[in-house]
């Protein structure tokens, strides 16, 4: 799949320090149903992960739940984040 793939290129990119491993997962807006997250160049599976609980969090309490992710790097198969909800 694409994480195996990619491993030779995440690997790369973290030597090269385009990825952030200590990189914070910051909220920068938020409201009951949604909520603006900056990765600030981490891991882009991390941040995924993340905003998919924040945003399954919010769906309980609401009813509806969207976390948006910027600054993030390759988050690799979206059916991951998916399979959270």
């Amino acid at each position: 799949g694409q994480g195996v793939r990619r491993l030779r290129v995440y690997q790369e990119r973290l030597a090269e320090g385009h990825i952030d491993l200590n990189a914070p997962f910051e909220i920068l807006k938020e409201s009951p149903a949604l909520a603006l997250i900056d990765a600030h160049n981490g891991l882009g599976s991390v941040a995924g992960l993340k905003a998919m609980r924040l945003a399954v969090q919010k769906a309980k309490v609401c009813g509806v739940g969207c976390a948006v992710v910027r600054g993030g790097t390759h988050y690799g198969s979206s059916s991951v984040h998916a399979s959270e909800a």
